[in-house]
């Protein structure tokens, strides 16, 4: 009876671990959305002295029972564990000498499929000892006819999983089948009241008439999670006292949520367990629900906030209301719990021998995306002189992990090495703060916190400290990464003034971490300072403390607002974003203007760039090119089915979200991380690339949508165009393309570091380039200045609509090209074919269309089919089909309705016509109060299809407002001397009936009220002088047609007063034009 002994006991009931829960849980912690992150709170430690509780037919009389459950949780700040962790448990029950018979017994864990006890080992010296299964729970028995003080020891060694949250079946409660244990999980207790009247109307109440088990459970789980904690409220907890008072602890929360399950027909049960993590020792136990839902039990605790599931730092002990520990009545017994998280090797292989401190194990904590893992490394003493937690995201060697982990032994001091590497900074960040956030205990206990990343990604995971309200007086930080001065100095400061810790030290480049491990240790042991020992291992260290470096005054109302908005709880990442859209935006409109880069328009490659920033450049670009070119094969295949638009996209958004759902799959399966983050890439901004490549394809060729879709895709960072990295002289030739035309002589492209001219040197460029800017026109001067003075805003209601348009000429007696047909509503898309069957030669438009998009201009028949301009043939269904588009809004602004319109076909007239590449050319006036300022000739190529607009590759050719005769062409910004596809001269050609042009555009533009107006006149060889088009925000392209600027002629114009006739406005537009110089 006196021997002490040891008993080594198998676990009870193992159960393997679901790796596919695993690795699911894996990838869904890892997509998990920072602003739904809970909060970590220190845990409110609460001792529950054994108390004397009234008999229950349970448990024999002559024993007292010691219930707890008053371990109080902050409700949505317990943190996520991770997906899988090993712990080390030991319980201590000590008894007094008696003489007396005594017993002692105390429900122990079970293996359930979430933990896994890998074993036991129960040390009774002077003890009988024996386990009893009470199904579902295990206790362990201590028996001796008579002790001396002795203290029982139960080991255990625990590996619990994070499963994903168990869905709730939308099944009536009336048919729920019932739990294995039968009627037990509805009968009522002496503390669990489900059958008492207030519990039933309130469960009543609260259910309402719901039917459905899941709405059930979670209304009942709602009300409850939002009574208010108590650590030790007045009165017994039970579910009638805690139900009036909407106030208790866990386990009044607890069982108040089983009786209204239960009363409301929903089998319920108790779960007695342990909070591990919070603290090394204690005595209080945590208290849950567990609801059936006809196939299994599903965890619910209302007063951690966890619904469906349970962090990996849950541990169940026992189910029912029951007594935790149970002794011969009499006895000053006394118990507590010592918990320490483990490793693997430790725990599965029984390396760790008994009052030993831990090796220095490796263990896979949570394993990343292919070679990514995420690991910890730890070592423990028994009594530590210092904690250091280090958190990286490089890949250690394990010669430099086990001289850390070693030195650290040596000295006394407890460190825990946590590693998350990533290619992407979105998963290197995010789980940088999940590390933080899960290991929070640590980090409160640590005297030294050393982060080392590759930027500033762990100074942003530090901040989420601040979000939590953390404070770390006693502790110092040490923060490493390749970010500038400033940046790391208002990052530092920032840190420092929200959790307020003894010392930052903040290395601005990428540093080794044993450098950075002897910084920190010779701190702790030796007492040198933080800036002597970066000094002796050349390291240039920033020191922020008391009397450490200060950030500049102008900068600290700027810290003080950001770290009021994080203590707000506004997600660093929203801060991040606003913060970081502006620059990107900036750069977009650098690489547009100054670069001269086109792209498919402003937001794409704003939202581009975001996705490049989570994804990182080399997987980004292959997500981009896989996307952008599978969707592009996707669109032709619809393209066949001559699909209206809207269908179109809409087709191709599911299609462009199935391609991005199967490379998400792909990344989980083969372990690719940043596939993992594809979502990042927005479906419709994609759709939208891959159907405006699809257009410019079709309207410019192959080669230049491929070009704009590279823009679009590098103009998120000119620093990588290569135009930018040049000298200053050759960055003026490169960045203005659209200005060469104007510059003197024949400019050449730079060679070296020299610009070459053949009629001087850099001298004449400048002076060019200061008259360029004295004399140009740019866009801004021309909305504030002239279009909003001088165009009022009813105006352009007509001139946007072409149908509109022709009424307002017609009524000023003005002539137009004949309309024939008008298309307004799908219905009239059926005959459209049928109507043109008479047609030779026409030309298709949307009402409200600019720039030439949607125009098809039909020049001649073959058989059943219909020639287009450029040559190709199209059939009746294809028109029928850009119809559809035309009216679903394709071509209109801000996608609204359209009608489409039918003209007759200009036949040009033969001078100008010969000039022409199978299209109709016509001549832009520009007229300013009634007075025409500047004219071009804009002539239709093979790579415009026929449209005279100067972005779809027509030639715009300078005309003398004088003389009428053409000056100097230009196209795509270059300057020409012949037609590219006719090789004809363009200079000096005179343009019959030019009065008439004049005259009649000044009469145009009377004729709807605008001041400022580009005017489109085609001569018809049968009709003569017609207006084509009228445009409000004209371009300014016919600047360099003429090379010469309009702001001298616009500001002459606006001096003064006007005459009042059209013939004397036109006299007076070509007297100015000399006076101001002759763009001759």
């Amino acid at each position: 009876m006196g021997a002490k002994f040891t008993m080594f006991i198998p676990a009870v009931q193992p159960r393997a671990l679901n790796c596919t829960v695993a690795v699911t849980t894996v990838v869904a912690f890892m997509l998990a959305n920072r602003v739904l992150r809970a909060a970590v709170l220190g845990a409110l430690l609460a001792s529950a002295p054994a108390r004397a509780r009234p008999r229950e037919p349970a448990h024999p009389g002559d024993e007292t029972e010691v219930f707890t459950g008053g371990e109080e949780t902050a409700q949505g700040a317990t943190p996520r564990r991770p997906a899988l962790a090993y712990w080390k448990l030991r319980l201590t029950v000590r008894v007094p000498a008696t003489e007396r018979s005594l017993r002692v017994g105390v429900f122990v864990p079970l293996s359930d499929g979430r933990q896994d006890v890998l074993a036991r080992r129960a040390a009774a010296p002077g003890f009988h000892f024996r386990e009893s299964e009470a199904p579902p729970n295990l206790r362990a028995e201590w028996t001796a006819d008579g002790a001396t003080a002795t203290a029982l020891t139960y080991d255990l060694a625990l590996r619990i999983a994070e499963p994903t949250a168990t869905p709730i079946p939308a099944e009536p409660v009336a048919a729920l089948p019932r739990p294995p244990d039968g009627e037990a999980a509805l009968a009522p207790t002496p503390h669990i009241q489900s059958d008492a009247p207030e519990v039933r109307r309130r469960a009543q109440r609260l259910v309402g008439r719901a039917t459905r088990l899941d709405e059930v459970i979670w209304s009942l789980y709602q009300y409850t999670a939002a009574f208010v904690p108590a650590a030790d409220p007045p009165g017994p907890q039970d579910a009638v006292t805690v139900l009036a008072a909407r106030r208790g602890t866990s386990l009044g929360r607890a069982r108040t949520l089983t009786a209204l399950l239960q009363a409301a027909g929903v089998p319920a049960r108790l779960v007695g367990g342990l909070r591990l993590g919070s603290t090394p020792e204690k005595r209080a136990t945590n208290s849950w629900v567990e609801a059936w839902t006809g196939s299994e039990w599903v965890p619910l605790d209302p007063a951690g906030g966890y619904f469906g599931t349970l962090p990996t730092s849950y541990l169940a002990l026992y189910r029912g209301d029951l007594p935790l520990i149970v002794h011969t009545a009499g006895l000053d017994v006394d118990y507590g719990f010592a918990i320490r998280q483990a490793t693997r090797r430790a725990v599965e292989e029984g390396e760790e021998e008994e009052d030993v401190a831990l090796p220095a194990g490796r263990r896979p904590v949570v394993r990343g995306a292919g070679r990514q893992p995420v690991e910890t490394h730890s070592t423990y003493v028994s009594e530590p002189v210092a904690s250091v937690v280090l958190i990286v995201d490089q890949s250690v060697p394990e010669a430099v992990t086990d001289r850390i982990l070693g030195e650290a032994h040596d000295a006394a001091i407890n460190c825990v090495l946590l590693t998350a590497r990533f290619e992407s900074r979105y998963f290197r960040e995010s789980y940088l703060e999940r590390l933080v956030a899960t290991n929070l205990p640590l980090i409160r206990q640590a005297h030294v916190v050393l982060v080392a990343t590759a930027d500033d990604a762990g100074l942003y995971a530090l901040l989420g400290l601040g979000e939590r309200n953390v404070r770390l007086e006693d502790a110092r930080i040490i923060a490493a990464g390749a970010m500038g001065r400033p940046a790391a100095l208002m990052l530092g400061s920032l840190l420092y003034h929200l959790i307020q810790p003894g010392e930052v030290v903040l290395v601005n480049r990428h540093a080794d971490l044993l450098p950075l491990w002897e910084l920190a240790r010779a701190n702790l042991i030796d007492g040198t300072p933080m800036a002597e020992e970066a000094a002796r291992w050349n390291i240039d260290a920033l020191v922020l403390g008391e009397a450490g470096a200060r950030l500049p005054a102008w900068r600290r109302p700027l810290m003080l607002l950001w770290a009021r908005a994080v203590r707000a709880q506004v997600p660093l990442s929203a801060l991040t974003l606003i913060l970081i859209l502006p620059i990107i935006a900036s750069l977009v409109v650098v690489a547009r203007i100054v670069v001269g880069l086109e792209t498919f328009g402003m937001f794409g490659p704003v939202i581009v760039s975001l996705a490049f920033i989570t994804t990182g450049l080399q997987w980004g670009l292959v997500i981009f090119v896989v996307i952008v070119g599978l969707g592009v094969l996707l669109r032709a295949g619809l393209q066949r089915l001559r699909l209206q638009a809207v269908s179109r996209l809409a087709i191709l958004i599911a299609l462009v979200s199935a391609v991005m759902g199967g490379l998400t799959l792909l990344g989980a399966v083969l372990g690719i991380g940043p596939l993992l983050n594809i979502s990042i890439f927005p479906m419709v901004i994609m759709s939208n690339v891959i159907e405006n490549f699809a257009a410019s394809q079709v309207e410019l060729g192959t080669a230049e949508a491929l070009r704009m879709t590279l823009a679009t895709l590098f103009s998120r960072d000119p620093a990588r165009h290569g135009g930018v990295r040049r000298r200053p002289r050759e960055m003026a030739w490169r960045a203005a393309p659209r200005v060469r035309p104007l510059l003197p002589g024949r400019a050449t492209r730079p060679r070296g570091d020299r610009l070459r001219f053949a009629g001087g040197g850099a001298a004449i460029v400048i002076a060019a380039l200061r008259r360029i800017r004295r004399e140009m026109l740019g866009l801004n001067r021309r909305n504030h200045g002239y279009l909003f003075a001088y165009n009022p805003r009813t105006g352009y209601r007509v001139v946007d609509d072409k149908r509109a348009t022709k009424a307002a000429l017609a009524a000023g007696g003005v002539a137009a090209p004949a309309l024939r047909h008008v298309c307004n509503a799908q219905w009239h898309v059926r005959g459209l074919a049928t109507r043109l069957a008479a047609e030779r030669e026409f030309v298709l438009k949307p009402a409200r269309g600019a720039g030439g998009a949607g125009i098809v201009v039909i020049v001649d028949r073959s058989g059943e089919r219909f020639v287009k301009a450029s040559g190709a043939t199209v059939g009746a269904r294809d028109l029928e089909a850009h119809a559809c588009d035309v009216l679903a809004g394709a071509y209109s602004p801000g996608g609204r309705s359209d009608q489409l319109l039918v003209e007759e076909l200009v036949v040009p007239e033969p001078v100008l016509g010969a000039l022409s590449y199978r299209g109709v050319p016509d001549v832009r006036v520009l007229v300013f109060r009634g007075v025409p300022v500047l004219a071009m000739v804009r002539l239709p190529t093979r790579r415009s299809d026929g449209r005279a607009n100067l972005h779809l590759g027509g030639v715009g050719v300078g005309v003398d407002l004088g003389s009428g005769r053409t000056t100097f062409a230009v196209s795509a910004g270059r300057p020409l001397s012949v037609h590219p596809d006719l090789r004809r001269p363009l200079a000096d050609v005179a343009v019959p009936a030019w009065p008439d042009v004049l005259a009649l555009a000044g009469r145009a533009a009377d004729a709807v009220g605008l001041g400022f107006l580009g005017v489109d006149v085609v001569l018809d060889r049968r009709h003569g002088p017609l207006v084509l088009e009228l445009n409000a925000r004209p371009g300014l392209g016919i600047q360099l047609a003429n090379r010469r600027g309009l702001r001298p002629l616009l500001e002459r114009l606006a001096a003064g007063p006007l005459p009042a006739g059209a013939s004397e406005r036109v006299a007076l537009g070509q007297t100015l034009a000399y006076d101001c110089g002759s763009s001759r």
